[in-house]
């Protein structure tokens, strides 16, 4: 699991930004 190995910091806001991207998604296909 080398790929994961980086700050917590970075992985806060990456899983942040991923949710974000996520629910647009979601809404983009199924908010209509």
């Amino acid at each position: 699991m080398e790929l994961f190995n980086v700050s917590p910091g970075i992985a806060v806001v990456g899983g942040i930004v991923t949710g974000l991207v996520a629910l647009f998604v979601y809404n983009k296909f199924v908010g209509e």
